[in-house]
């Protein structure tokens, strides 16, 4: 077989078949979707802690509505997402994903923690308030690095 059969046989090449190839590939169109985020939660993990099916989703759908109402949610119950922990539920969403990371949520935790877990929120607002438990440190409150005195040479 010559050079240029093997070019047009493979689907990377740049032979007449690669160019035939990718004149004829699908192309792939897109729809608007309501939803902003997706919760892959790990159904084995619910089994070994033993919550009943779509706890999960409801714990979400809870902290939802406490905090964010316009926010939509889609949750899947999937198959093992890997990690295996003994007491948490492994949970992944498109932004842990990307970052090739896998949550593991602790199966007692109330609706606000599940939510700050799995959907930090991101906003503007939220990046300027202290967290809680948050040591403030600015003129009001003096701290032991900065010296009580006038600075030397003012």
């Amino acid at each position: 077989m010559s050079d240029t059969a093997n070019a047009a046989a493979i689907p990377g090449g740049d032979g007449p078949g690669a160019q035939a190839l990718k004149a004829s590939a699908p192309k792939v169109r897109t729809a608007r979707s309501k939803i902003d985020a997706v919760v892959l939660v790990c159904t084995k993990c619910q089994k070994r802690q033993r919550l009943r099916r779509r706890a999960v989703r409801e714990l979400i759908r809870r902290g939802l509505k406490r905090g964010d109402v316009k926010r939509k949610v889609r949750v899947v119950e999937t198959g093992c997402l890997g990690p295996c922990p003994k007491r948490a539920l492994a949970v992944a969403t498109g932004a842990s994903l990307a970052a090739r990371k896998i949550l593991l949520l602790d199966p007692a935790a109330t609706p606000d923690e599940a939510m700050a877990a799995i959907l930090p929120d991101f906003s503007p607002k939220a990046a300027l308030a202290p967290g809680p438990g948050a040591v403030v440190v600015g003129p009001s409150a003096p701290s032991a690095a900065t010296p009580a005195g006038p600075l030397p040479g003012a």
